[in-house]
């Protein structure tokens, strides 16, 4: 009966033994689990501080494409001013020229 209550002792702390161990390596694996998942949550973060990085990039370029579209705008409409009073110039050139020649002729 000793040899029996000595044998299911045995078999018991060796069951215990083993629930040890694998609270153990449970635990070690929660562990890593948790480190994983700190990793993740930070990556994570970094990839949202980065879109709103992109973003507010994004935002100040659609602003500098707008202020530049602008500009275009007011040299077109310079480049169109500046072509009237060239040809206005040269129709007053062309009169003063005729102006000129017939007081050549004149003289």
């Amino acid at each position: 009966k000793q040899w029996y209550q000595r044998r299911v002792r045995g078999k018991k702390m060796a069951a215990l033994e083993f629930l040890k161990n694998r609270i153990v390596i449970l635990m070690q694996e929660r562990d890593k689990a948790i480190n994983r998942a700190d990793e993740l949550q930070d990556t994570v973060q970094n990839a949202k501080d980065l879109v709103t990085k992109l973003e507010t990039d994004k935002r100040d370029l659609e602003n500098r494409l707008e202020l530049a579209d602008a500009e275009i705008d007011k040299l077109h409409e310079w480049k169109e001013q500046v072509l009237e009073e060239k040809n206005e110039l040269e129709v007053e050139v062309e009169k003063l020229r005729r102006e000129n020649d017939s007081l050549q002729n004149a003289i």
